[in-house]
This record gives structure tokens, C-alpha cells and sequence, in this order.
């Protein structure tokens, strides 16, 4: 199966907004995942198992943000103008994802998801704490390639699912997650732990099926919120969803 992921999503970094309203945005999609994912416990798995899943999904990840300019937004930033932030890591990446699942009972199960992904080199350019780096010094400081190192990622799901009625049901989940990246280095030099940055978030979500359509349709509300972290974005994200599904 192969199968493509559209992630949008915003800087791990944070910049201090100084003494203006300036506020960064967040647009996207910014990166696509591409891989295999290859079931080896489940009921379509090597081996066959009713109560548990388990799925392997090596592939890679690919920017998406063609039309982002850090040397512009770097100066919005400096300018105290509305500022696009740097999208994700915006680089090439090699990983897999992990996919699990433990079925309690007809209406209970629990997920659990990690990915690796480790990055590789990339102009630093594009980037823009390198380019706001250049704009403060008046280019005394440039950097020639940043390393974003790798990113590695766990969630943890609780999820409870209760038909309704024929051809509709209610679900609502409550994902646990882990998000870590170390230090990102400029021009090959070593990365300080101290500096890395995580995340540990709660994802509580509700959503609706309505599978007796012709085209199955899903309507999803969710609240992403940090509990803790370091070197990350302190944000709320309130997301609304609908998904359609094929039938094969």
C-alpha cells in the first residue's frame, strides 16, 4: 500500500515578538510524507490477529513549501510586520512511521504511533533564524547549511467508538503525544543538548461517521494542547475536519 501525508504544521522555534503586534503565520501544506506501509500483525498481517495490529512504514519525507522566502519574512519580522514562520524543518528526510493497535472491544481500543525521521543537510538560505541571524548583524553572521538532526515522535490514543444508528457512528479519542528534536547546528558544528526542544501534548478529539453514503464521510473536531515543553511553540490549535473515504 502506498499511501501520501500532508503535514502542516508550524515552527519548533520560538521568537520573542518584541515590543509590536506582529504575529507569525502559519500556512501550509509544508511537508509530504511517501511510504510503504506493510502490516505484519492483523487481520490482512503475516500473522493473523483479531485483538492486535501492527504496521512498519519506512518511506520519506518531502518540503512542500516551494514559494517560502525566509529572506522576506525574516525581514516582516524585523520590520514589525506579519510574518510567515519557517514551515517544519523544510528538508528532505529518511524514516518510517510505526503503527499499533490494541482492540480491549468492540467499542475500546488504544493506538499507538511513532515516526524517526532523520533530516538531511540543507541550504540555510531558506531558513529563516539563519536569515534573520544575517539581517541583525548586517551580514557579519551568515551561515553556508543548517542540520535539523532528526525528529522523533510518539503518541499514545485512547479511543471509544459507539454506533448510533445503521450507518452512523460516534467516536472520541483522547491522544497522548511526545515530540523531541535536538539542536539544530549551522555550518557542521555540534549540537548542544540543553538546547533541544520537546513537546508533551493532550489531542482530545470527537468525530462522526456516516458510512451509508455513497461516498463515506467523517466530520472530526479536535483541540491540540502543551502541557510542557522546551524550545517549542506554546500553542492552541483548534481543528475542523470532514474526510471522505473510497470504497475498494
Amino acid at each position: 500500500m502506498i499511501f501520501f501525508f500532508f503535514n502542516d504544521t508550524a515552527t519548533t522555534e520560538i521568537y520573542t515578538l518584541s515590543l509590536h503586534d506582529a504575529l507569525p503565520i502559519s500556512e501550509g501544506p509544508f511537508e509530504l510524507f511517501v511510504g510503504a506501509k506493510l502490516q505484519f500483525v492483523g487481520e490482512k498481517g503475516l500473522s493473523q490477529n483479531d485483538g492486535i495490529r501492527f504496521a512498519v512504514a519506512p518511506g520519506v519525507m518531502i518540503p512542500m513549501a516551494f514559494s517560502y522566502d525566509a529572506t522576506a519574512e525574516a525581514l516582516n519580522y524585523a520590520t514589525a510586520k506579519d510574518y510567515n514562520v519557517a514551515p517544519a524543518a523544510g528538508a528532505f528526510g529518511l524514516g518510517g512511521r510505526i503503527y499499533a493497535d490494541y482492540i480491549v472491544n468492540e467499542m475500546f481500543f488504544i493506538n499507538i504511533y511513532g515516526e524517526f525521521i532523520k533530516f538531511l543537510e540543507k541550504d540555510a538560505i531558506d531558513e529563516f533564524a539563519a536569515e534573520l541571524t544575517k539581517l541583525s548583524t548586517g551580514g557579519a553572521v551568515t551561515y553556508n547549511t543548517v542540520n535539523f538532526g532528526y525528529q522523533l515522535t510518539t503518541e499514545v490514543e485512547f479511543n471509544f467508538t459507539k454506533p448510533l444508528a445503521e450507518g452512523l457512528s460516534m467516536s472520541a479519542g483522547l491522544p497522548v503525544g511526545y515530540k523531541y528534536s535536538p539542536e539544530k547546528t549551522y555550518d557542521a558544528a555540534e549540537a548542544d543538548s540543553a538546547n533541544a526542544s520537546y513537546t508533551l501534548s493532550v489531542d482530545p478529539n470527537a468525530s462522526l461517521f456516516v458510512t451509508s453514503l455513497p461516498l463515506p464521510l467523517e466530520f472530526k473536531v479536535s483541540y491540540w494542547y502543551p502541557l510542557i515543553g522546551q524550545n517549542a511553540l506554546a500553542k492552541n490549535v483548534l481543528t475542523f475536519q470532514i474526510k471522505a473515504y473510497m470504497k475498494f
